[in-house]
């Protein structure tokens, strides 16, 4: 049975785990970057302002028309 080897002539397994670890190297440094430190740590908010904030009030279902 032939090996599954890509173009460069190295086995398939390789190539896949070089670019599973390129990506996670790069999902790591975006959030290194972008979301380990907040911007402004002196600004703080109340837990239930935000759970308000974000959950809010459930919205009304449409009423359907009545067809005429």
């Amino acid at each position: 049975m032939k090996r599954f080897l890509a173009r460069s002539g190295r086995p398939l397994w390789l190539d896949v785990t070089v670019v599973l670890l390129f990506k996670a190297a790069l999902l790591w440094g975006a959030w290194y970057l972008w979301f380990s430190h907040p911007l402004a740590p002196h600004m703080r908010a109340p837990v239930a302002a935000v759970e308000d904030h974000l959950l809010g009030q459930p919205v009304p279902a449409a009423k359907p028309e009545a067809s005429r």
